[in-house]
């Protein structure tokens, strides 16, 4: 009975409230700095750079250093550094990237 209430209340809090989930994926690409749009594609939430760059102007994408800080990215140009970061692309798709200088 426990458990099933634990899951009921997980599934509220993903999907009626947007909160993000406890486990996410962890991806590390190495060439920092890189641009948003190639790293949606090497991270595998966006299956080629031409709709990574759509979901970047339809506001779909989100990136912070954490879950808290999570900001909405409006410019196709938008680069990230090395260290690590969270990306959402949409309501249900995470990913942290470990980016690497080289």
């Amino acid at each position: 009975a426990g458990a099933g209430a634990a899951a009921c209340d997980t599934f509220v809090a993903r999907f009626q409230q947007g909160a993000v989930p406890d486990k996410i994926e962890s991806v590390t690409l190495a060439g920092a700095p890189l641009r948003l749009a190639n790293a949606l594609k090497a991270a595998g939430l966006a299956p080629s750079t031409s709709e990574a760059n759509r979901l970047i102007d339809q506001g779909a994408v989100r990136t912070g250093g954490s879950a808290e800080g999570l900001a909405k990215v409006s410019s196709r140009d938008h680069q990230l550094e090395a260290g690590r970061h969270l990306l959402q692309v949409g309501k249900h798709k995470f990913k942290w990237l470990e980016l690497t200088g080289g």
